[in-house]
């Protein structure tokens, strides 16, 4: 083994030996280490046999002073570590003056000392002290703290760990001084400057403790600043002071954390540099996120700052004497993103972007200077220089006298999109008091972009109540300098209203006043602003713009004036220029504003109008375009007068939003017209009268719309969706003419009063609703073609929507005719000329048995295919319709004024309802009219029994039209028809020349073969009257005691040939042929007149009567020219259709067959008449023969046409079968 091996050999041995003899002590010092930790987690440990130590160490460093304490504790810091405190520590003078206490003190012992065995602190930090700060400028700047108040409380680390239950320490039995009770208050006060110089003095010179002090500190240290007898308030939550001391000077550095009462804490660095050869002190300090509004109640001296709510940095150089006065001093400032509020006008600051400013102050000389310094606000900048200087007049209240100007700078408004204006030239002067917070402005001249500004008053912040006085005038001026110029401190709403709204203007000049406070007239009541404004601008050429949906008004002149906080605009005169040749005259306008001083003041414009339609109709178009698409009314072609006064109140923001603007007012247009509407239309004197107010506009008026009266409602809710609208109206009640003169060619359908309504609304897709109603309750509907009729007073109401078509302009669908029993349902499509072009019902019901499909389109040939389906078709009407000669209604149905349109219909039904129980069976027909012409009929069907029936039209080359009707079973077909009930079987034929003759619209024969009539009370009643032998002039005598015997009489022919036209029917040398009885008929029926003219010859047993006819010569004398018979009887049916009255004469059978004309009763050659005048209408009633009397009637006939005879009637034409008691014949 080596030398080197056994030498570490040893060493570790020793060390070994050493680990293993100080192991036990190092786990017994770890283990009350532990415990102590765990003890201080609990709180605080007392050291009081420390107290003393430490008091000795302390007093014996101390000149003349004295320290005392009542307990050291130890307890755990925020950092962490320990911390020794001593509690309630005071120190007294020589004569036992308490001069400073605290209730705790955190310190740190120097180690310096200790090595000397010295107990001295380090550093000290007073916690939670109360420090009365004076300062007076005769005194200098004096501290004191407040007086020692025992406290039996236990001890407690206030300031950061959780707190368990803290044993009571110790007392010390020989230092129960501090438990009497002292009130608080401030002890003897120390010069601040002269301590602090006689500390850095001493420790300079290594003389007493205070060479050991490093780092004085407060923890939330309350200090109560004494200002010439005002007291204020102020928190410390952290002070810091560094000691630095050199054998010549001594530098005392801190940082501090700072707040007045209720503000915001701002951070504060400062730096002491003490120097014994020159007896001065010099602080530099430096200040961060101060902001001067929260100290401004602080002192009187400090009351302007309460103007500058903004952040300020700066830093602060500050040179004083050893016995406090100031030498000189400069400041350096940053002014951050803030605002300037001005006492008199809080609500309203001005907002600051930046800034810097530079302020120098000469002790000796006891004058500021203010070097040039920039501030920027929205765009704008100015830099000002200026002076200072202390007045001695009044050495009790100091004041200065200031005198500012700036020669660079520039005014700004980007936000209304304007030139900056260039600063010419800024001064002002006058005096500062600074113990009142007073600001005297003796002149205040500006001068930029052509515009000079003068002010003059002054301001007082500093006693109550603050007051403000400012007087000036404006010069004539541009708008964009206005605009520039105007600070947003001063009606900010108003502000932003002109710059965004007025486009053009020339400012004449103004003047302006503004009082508060103690300036304003005693018991003047100005508002909750308190403050009294008095502001005077003339204007001339203004362009603005009120409502951005509206064009600019132009004005050519007005005047504003502002009292406190109303705005009034006056302005005489004013045009709205929709376009050069559209012009709205406005008079009596004025625009006023309330609460202009706040952020958004309201306004109100008052004004009144007279013009014309045709720029009011522009103005219309161009703000609500949808108005004019709603109403469908044009934007050019109107004419007429428009008187109105509206109201608009509106918030004064540069973006209005819609829902804030609120209009009132009434407006009323006087002889309207309009030469084109929708299409064709013309209206005439209209008169509307237009109510607009917050909730709602509304207009309602007349016109005439091709000279038919029409009224108008029209309301829109602003609130509510365009779905929830209320429609417009549009309402007329029309006759035939209105309907003439609107173009509606459908009088051959409706006749009488229909009123009617159009709508137009919005759906919830913004799409346009126009409905029609129409009321066809007392209107008489005529459907000629089938012979259709609803009489007036029936129920039925027509109504469907009028939309935009896919194929054509417009369709009508959802259309509906409802009624009592009428139901039609489908659309129908209309063309750009209003032609009605397609149609589809797929329900046609004309009552509660029909039921028809019917589907038309109108091709380029103006021709209608039209296609009829259906089951059942009620064809009672229709039938009936074929005797009344186009006399349906009680007034006949007007033709066609343009009938240009054909119809080719195909047409085929199941089943045709007729009379008497009879009906059609499969019925197909094809029909065909050119210009209200039958051009084509083939008419198919079967009767009831079988037995077939045909309808035809013929037109051969060169030959005139005619219509065929053939059946082979005639009594069938007349009941099904209600022609004539009592025939049975025969051949009917029926040959119709359409084209008519002379005044005859048709004429025609009809003949009927091989038939019988039952029991005829017509014939029963000529035939009884021949038996009676009752003469002519006693035709109707003892009728009402006859009955009508129920006899078949046999016919071999029947033969009428008739005339149509002009409503009546004209039989001429009608015959009818039989073994047992003939007859022969002419005359008329008249159905407009209402009445019936017929009469003829009856002929007994004409078969045997006749034989002698084919005798030459002889022959015709005695059985007349047409071979009626020997014997025959004349008779006449005449009057009333309603009452006719039969009348025979007997002697006519006396009378040779060549004489028998001579008995006739009617002319021998009726005619149609022809008729100039229109139709007069007579009332509705059934078409009847007086044939039998009820009981108690004396059955004498009366001269009165139309008079009841009897209660039952029997039609002269369409008779009807009496049962009469069983007879033998």
């Amino acid at each position: 083994m080596t030398t080197a091996a056994v030498a570490c050999d040893n060493v570790l041995h020793g060390v070994g030996r050493f680990a293993f003899i100080l192991a036990p002590f190092l786990m017994l010092a770890l283990l009350v280490a532990g415990l102590g930790y765990v003890r201080l987690r609990h709180g605080p440990i007392s050291l009081n046999f420390l107290a003393e130590p430490i008091e000795r160490g302390i007093n014996a460093e101390l000149a003349g002073n004295s320290v005392r304490i009542d307990d050291v504790v130890v307890s755990l810091a925020e950092s962490g570590g320990l911390e020794f405190r001593l509690r309630n520590i005071r120190m007294h003078e020589k004569d036992g003056d308490v001069v400073a206490s605290a209730p705790f003190a955190a310190v740190e012992l120097s180690s310096a000392a200790l090595w000397s065995m010295r107990v001295v602190p380090a550093r000290i930090e007073l916690i939670e002290p109360r420090l009365f700060l004076y300062y007076s400028e005769n005194g200098g700047l004096a501290l004191s703290f407040s007086k020692p108040v025992a406290t039996e409380a236990p001890l407690t680390n206030a300031a950061t760990e959780p707190i368990a239950p803290t044993p009571v320490p110790a007392e010390r039995p020989a230092q129960a001084v501090a438990a009497s009770r002292e009130a608080a208050g401030p002890l003897k006060r120390i010069d601040l400057a002269r301590v602090v110089t006689d500390m850095s003095s001493r420790a300079r010179q290594r003389l007493d403790a205070s060479s050991y002090l490093r780092e004085l500190g407060l923890r939330n240290a309350t200090v109560l600043v004494d200002y010439s007898g005002r007291t204020t308030e102020w928190r410390v939550p952290s002070l810091t002071v560094g000691l630095t001391h050199a054998r010549t000077r001594s530098v005392i550095a801190g940082r501090a954390s700072v707040a007045a009462a209720g503000g915001k804490p701002w951070q504060l660095t400062f730096e002491t540099d003490e120097s014994e050869k020159n007896r001065t002190l010099t602080i530099k300090t430096s200040v961060t996120d101060l902001v001067p509004r929260s100290i401004s109640g602080t002192l009187p001296q400090l009351s302007l700052l309460q103007a500058l709510d903004l952040p300020v940095n700066g830093n602060a150089t500050l040179e004083m004497t050893s016995d406090g006065d100031i030498r000189t001093a400069s400041l350096s400032i940053d002014v951050g993103h803030g605002s300037l509020q001005l006492p008199a006008l809080p609500e309203a600051p001005l907002e600051v972007d930046g800034g810097s400013v530079k302020l120098a102050y000469d002790g000796a000389a006891e004058k500021i200077t203010l070097a040039p310094s920039t501030l920027s606000w929205r765009g704008s900048r100015v830099t000002i220089s200026g002076t200072a200087a202390e007045e001695k007049a009044d050495p009790q209240n100091a004041s200065w006298t200031f005198s500012l100007r700036s020669d660079s700078g520039s005014f700004a408004a980007e936000e209304f999109k304007v030139p900056a204006v260039a600063l010419d030239e800024w001064r002002a002067s006058g005096r500062i008091v600074p113990r009142r917070g007073q600001i005297e402005l003796a002149e205040f001249k500006l001068r930029a972009g052509g515009a000079e500004i003068a002010l003059s008053g002054d301001l007082v912040t500093g006693v109550e109540p603050a007051s403000t006085r400012i007087e000036g005038t404006l010069s004539p001026m541009p708008l964009n300098t206005l605009k520039a110029l105007w600070p947003k401190a001063i009606a900010p709403g108003a502000r932003d209203w002109v710059g965004e709204r007025i486009d053009r203007a020339s400012i004449q000049g103004g003047k302006f006043r503004f009082l508060s406070g103690a300036h304003m007239a005693p018991g003047m009541s100005v508002g909750a602003q308190e403050h009294q404004l008095s502001f005077f601008l003339d204007t001339a050429d203004l362009e603005l713009r009120v409502i951005d949906a509206l064009p600019p008004i132009t004005v050519p002149r007005a005047t504003t004036r502002i009292e406190n906080d109303g705005l009034e605009v006056n302005i005489p005169e004013a045009n709205i220029v929709v376009a050069p040749d559209r012009i709205v005259p406005l008079q009596a306008g004025r625009f006023t504003a309330v609460d202009i001083m706040s952020e958004v003041p309201t306004g109100e414009i008052v004004f009144a109008s007279q013009s014309t339609v045709a720029p009011v109709m522009a103005l219309i178009a161009h703000a609500d375009p949808e108005f004019l698409e709603e109403t469908n009314l044009p934007r050019d072609g109107m004419e007429g007068k428009f008187e109105s006064k509206f109201k608009i109140g509106l918030p004064l923001l540069a973006d209005v939003p819609t829902s804030a603007i609120k209009v009132e007012g009434k407006g009323k247009l006087t002889d309207g017209r309009v030469k084109q509407f929708l299409g064709a239309y013309q209206v005439q004197s209209a008169s509307f009268d237009i109510d607009l107010s917050e909730k709602a506009a509304g207009a309602n008026g007349q016109m005439l719309i091709n000279g038919v009266l029409a009224k108008l409602a029209w309301q829109r809710i602003f609130d509510a969706p365009m779905d929830k609208q209320p429609p417009l109206r549009l309402t007329a009640t029309l006759d035939n003419t209105d309907r003439s003169q609107l173009g509606l060619d459908i009088n051959q359908m409706v006749q009488g009063v229909v009123p009617v309504e159009v709508t137009v609304g919005r759906d919830a897709s913004d799409q346009s609703i126009v409905r029609l109603h129409a009321d066809l309750t007392n209107a008489d509907l005529l459907l000629e073609g089938v012979g259709w009729r609803k009489p007036p007073g029936r129920a039925a109401t027509l109504q469907c929507d009028i939309a935009k078509g896919k194929t054509y302009k417009t369709e009508l669908q959802n259309f509906k005719v409802a009624g009592d029993d009428i139901a039609i349902e489908g659309w129908a499509a209309i063309d750009a000329e209003n032609r009605l072009r397609e149609f589809f019902f797929p329900d046609f019901s004309l009552n509660v048995i029909t039921r028809m499909e019917l589907q038309g389109k109108l091709g380029r040939d103006d021709v209608w295919k039209v296609s009829a389906r259906g089951s059942t078709f009620d064809g009672r009407d229709f039938f009936r319709s074929l005797f009344s000669l186009g006399q349906l209604a009680d007034q006949a149905a007007s033709k066609p004024k343009n009938p240009r349109e054909g119809i080719d219909l195909d047409a085929k039904i199941d089943t045709v309802i007729g009379h008497r129980e009879v009906s059609l069976r499969n019925v197909t027909v094809k029909m065909s009219k050119r210009a209200d012409k039958l051009t084509a009929l083939d008419v198919r069907s079967t009767l009831d029994g079988g037995k077939p029936l045909a309808v035809m039209l013929r037109e051969e080359a060169g030959q005139q039209r005619k219509l065929y009707a053939d059946s082979t079973d005639a009594g069938q077909a007349f009941k099904l028809i209600d022609f004539y009930p009592n025939i049975q079987g025969g051949r009917v034929r029926l040959e119709v020349n359409l084209e008519g003759k002379g005044a005859a619209e048709k004429t025609g024969t009809l003949w009927v073969e091989q038939f019988r009539i039952l029991g005829d009370p017509v014939v029963s009643e000529v035939f009884s009257g021949a038996d009676e032998g009752r003469p002519a002039i006693d035709g109707a005598a003892g009728r009402s005691n006859k009955q009508v015997v129920r006899e078949v009489f046999e016919f071999n022919l029947m033969r009428v040939p008739f005339s149509v036209g002009y409503g009546q029917f004209v039989m001429s040398d009608s015959q009818l042929r039989g073994p047992m009885l003939g007859a022969s008929i002419r005359g008329k029926v008249d159905y407009k007149m209402r009445r019936v003219n017929l009469g003829g010859t009856y002929v007994p047993l004409q078969g045997l009567n006749s034989a002698l006819c084919e005798i030459p010569l002889f022959g015709a004398i005695i059985t007349g020219p047409k071979c009626e018979g020997i014997s025959g009887m004349t008779f006449a049916i005449q009057g009333s259709m309603d009452r006719p009255e039969v009348i025979v004469n007997p002697l006519s059978m006396l009378a040779p067959g060549i004489f028998r004309d001579i008995f006739q009763m009617t002319p021998f050659d009726p005619k149609v008449q022809r008729r100039d005048d229109d139709p007069g209408s007579s009332r509705e009633g059934v078409r009847a023969s007086s044939t039998i009397g009820k009981a108690g009637d004396d059955g004498k006939p009366t001269g009165a046409p139309g008079t009841v005879v009897g209660s039952d009637t029997v039609d002269g034409w369409n008779s009807q079968t009496v049962s009469p008691p069983t007879r033998k014949q």
